[in-house]
């Protein structure tokens, strides 16, 4: 086996562990969910501790791959920008009918 074939075995174990792991939180936190209804900070506490566990899945799946992978983030979006080429009547040289 080259090196190269033995680093991607390694990334593809480490890969498969961490959807196990995700299987495993999802399964956890399906169980728990009954056992919080009736609790709103055990909930709230539950909810940030898998914030970190997936935050942390995450950086290392962006170091095995070198790549980044960005998490949604809720909130009011900007103001939309387009370059002074394509804004109407620009002086662009193109013309609607």
């Amino acid at each position: 086996m080259t090196p190269k074939e033995r680093e991607m075995e390694i990334r593809l174990d480490i890969l498969s562990s961490l959807a196990r792991s995700q299987r495993a939180l999802a399964d956890m936190l399906e169980g728990i969910a009954a056992l919080t209804l009736d609790s709103p900070e055990a909930a709230e506490q539950l909810r940030r501790q898998a914030e970190v566990l997936v935050r942390h899945q995450t950086v290392l799946a962006e170091k095995l791959y070198g790549i980044r992978i960005s998490l949604i983030v809720k909130g009011k979006p900007g103001k939309v920008w387009l370059s002074g080429k394509l804004r109407r009547g620009a002086g662009c040289g193109c013309r609607r009918k």
